[in-house]
């Protein structure tokens, strides 16, 4: 995804805000949480498949179709594997291809790790996630029970911690989103989703190439239970 396309993300959440904020009430206020699963990138991230998510919204009910619009903002967190064995590819000072671990290329000498040419690398990562984002929200009935589907654009700022060496990453710039997912109303208040979530992150061609985090869109799986006030 492009930088137009965060632009355009970004003017719609903000412009959607702004057209209906002069009507908030409580009872369109929920509050949602529950697990995130690391999909396709963030599982290379992570190397594991746990996490959690939280979030709140407020609700609009449109008069021009049946349905209705969340705007939200979230947090998301997808932590690593500590104990994932970091390792790197490349050259070594004699013009051999190498796998070596991370620790091992650590211990050597500064000039001999000068004379490496890293070609690929695998490090674990800790994933935390701000969103902010809004979703069109689609009603039916399924054996008279109510679902509904929802989809929609978000922004995400990606706080990634390198581990095994213990590095903060400092690429935070907002990225652009989209989820879709479902939903069953089991009441006035409660309900019950499944929603799948792809983002993007980095993607450096300064850097050598990282499964999953060089180029990374990362992507979770979160099941949740939320309330409406």
């Amino acid at each position: 995804m492009n930088r137009h396309f965060t632009t355009l993300a970004l003017m719609l959440i903000t412009a959607s805000v702004a057209c209906f904020a002069e009507e908030a009430d409580w009872k369109n206020v929920y509050i949602k949480g529950g697990f995130a699963s690391p999909q396709g990138d963030s599982r290379d991230m992570t190397n594991k498949s746990k996490g959690f998510t939280f979030e709140a919204g407020y609700i609009v009910t449109p008069t021009s179709w049946e349905g209705e619009v969340h705007f939200y903002v979230g947090y998301v967190k997808m932590g690593g594997d500590a104990n994932y064995d970091s390792w790197l590819r490349g050259y070594d000072p004699n013009g051999n291809i190498v796998k070596i671990s991370n620790a091992a290329y650590q211990a050597l000498p500064t000039a001999t790790q000068a004379n490496y040419t890293i070609l690929e690398q695998k490090f674990t990562y800790d994933m935390t996630g701000h969103t902010y984002g809004v979703d069109f929200v689609f009603p039916f009935k399924v054996c008279d029970k109510n679902i509904t589907v929802f989809t929609g654009p978000s922004l995400h700022q990606w706080y990634m911690v390198q581990l095994n060496p213990k590095m903060p990453i400092m690429e935070r710039n907002l990225k652009t989103g989209w989820r879709l997912g479902t939903t069953y109303r089991q009441n006035e208040h409660l309900e019950y989703s499944v929603a799948y979530t792809q983002t993007e992150w980095r993607s450096s061609s300064t850097q050598p190439f990282e499964q999953g985090a060089n180029p990374s869109r990362p992507a979770y799986l979160s099941l949740t239970a939320s309330y409406r006030f």
